[in-house]
């Protein structure tokens, strides 16, 4: 059965009917065969009556949030200069399911780090989405251990690399790491140094976060930060 009636100038149209009555979102799912066997499938959503106003752009709450599994282990350094650099591990920490981490190469899963003072004054929010293609490769990947986001540019806040692999007790491992140009880093030294943390998220599950806090910092001078836990 053929419901498509050819409208000209390449454009095929579909009676609708009865006709939509009821305002609301509704999708049209089309799929095309070429004579390769190759499927095109296409999903479009529109609105009957008025469109719903569009979420709230996602961000980092004003202070740490609670509830994130605690490192036993963790680094955070921060260098300013020309090329400013982060990086940020969390290791020897709780339990961490695969499930946790969600999907991050389908697009369902996106993440951002979020970085303190020790006043819990926000300092850097580092969004990074899922999916999405960096040099004509996805920018995520799944590995054997886990999930891995690479963008040599650092076009999401500097952002060139996630490290996430899940793990039984004290085996998981987290890992940021971000520079160059559109990485923007507090002004050093730390005024409120001491308790500075970093929580990494999921954007679609705030409730799957992990963080290092740091009571104590090895270095807080204008050319570095450098901390450890233990």
């Amino acid at each position: 059965c053929h419901l498509a009636v050819a409208g000209g100038d390449g454009i095929s149209t579909i009676a609708v009917d009865p006709p939509l009555a009821d305002d609301g979102e509704y999708h049209v799912l089309a799929q095309v065969a070429d004579t390769q066997g190759n499927v095109t499938r296409v999903d479009r959503r529109f609105f009957v009556g008025d469109a719903p106003p569009p979420p709230p752009p996602v961000t980092c709450a004003p202070a740490p949030s609670a509830g994130c599994l605690d490192a036993r282990k963790g680094t955070l350094t921060m260098r300013p200069g020309k090329t400013p650099r982060l990086t940020w591990t969390w290791t020897a920490g709780p339990v961490v399911a695969a499930a946790d981490l969600g999907d991050p190469v389908g697009g369902g899963s996106p993440y951002r780090a979020c970085l303190y003072d020790g006043a819990g004054a926000l300092l850097a929010d580092l969004g990074v989405p899922a999916g999405h293609v960096c040099k004509a490769s996805p920018c995520w990947r799944a590995v054997r251990d886990g999930f891995k986001f690479k963008d040599a540019l650092g076009r999401n806040r500097g952002v060139v690399q996630i490290t996430l692999k899940p793990g039984a007790l004290d085996k998981a491992r987290i890992g940021v790491k971000a520079k160059g140009a559109s990485l923007t880093l507090p002004t050093l030294p730390l005024a409120s140094a001491a308790g500075t943390t970093l929580q990494l998220r999921r954007d679609d599950d705030t409730s799957r976060c992990w963080q290092a806090a740091f009571p104590l910092t090895r270095r807080n001078d204008a050319s570095a930060f450098s901390a450890r836990v233990p």
